[in-house]
């Protein structure tokens, strides 16, 4: 990878191929804030560039799509030159860029706090999951997309929900004290939850 020698924000690299998604960030950004700059790093230069109309705060890839989360929507793109804008949906306010992609599905946070909406990338059906009473903190897909853990601010519960029909399938409680969750992840196996 190259040394920027400046301020990178978010980055999100794709599996184990040489396209890595960057946003500046920083006292010093390397690109602005309001661009996904998705970097070819075996030829060593900009491939596709993504401009937005506020600053952005995540962007994921898969082989065939580009998620992006800005404060208050989520765009979903098709992996291409130039990308083709598949969709665009309304969130609540998401300031962490909380958003997961799946190979068939994207989740991300509702227009309501505590919500996940769930969208079926080749019908777009959409379904809604009231996961929490207060805004989401943490959330992540499992490697296979059937199963969505989330957090909320408040930090004491965990819930796994199935995404084929939203139902909870386990709740985990963390504590009775509020704390801050950072990550969640899910093992490949979709049996171990960190």
């Amino acid at each position: 990878m190259e040394d920027f020698n400046a301020g990178i924000g978010a980055a999100e690299m794709l599996g184990r191929a040489n396209y890595v998604a960057l946003v500046g960030g920083g006292r010093n950004p390397k690109f602005p804030t309001n661009k996904v700059i998705i970097w070819d790093d075996a030829k060593q230069l900009a491939v596709v560039t993504l401009e937005f109309q506020s600053q952005v705060l995540r962007a994921l890839l898969s082989r065939s799509q580009i998620l992006v989360a800005v404060l208050n929507s989520i765009s979903l793109y098709a992996f291409s030159s130039p990308p083709k804008k598949i969709s665009s949906y309304e969130t609540t306010d998401n300031p962490l860029g909380l958003c997961c992609l799946g190979a068939k599905i994207v989740a991300f946070p509702g227009r309501t706090p505590g919500q996940v909406q769930i969208v079926e990338i080749g019908t777009g059906n959409v379904s809604i999951i009231p996961a929490h009473g207060s805004p989401l903190r943490a959330m992540c897909l499992s490697p296979n997309g059937e199963i969505l853990a989330t957090a909320s601010e408040t930090g004491t519960l965990v819930r796994i929900f199935s995404t084929s029909n939203c139902a909870r399938i386990s709740e985990l409680r963390r504590g009775v004290d509020p704390a801050h969750i950072f990550s969640l992840a899910i093992a490949p196996s979709s049996t171990l939850l960190a």
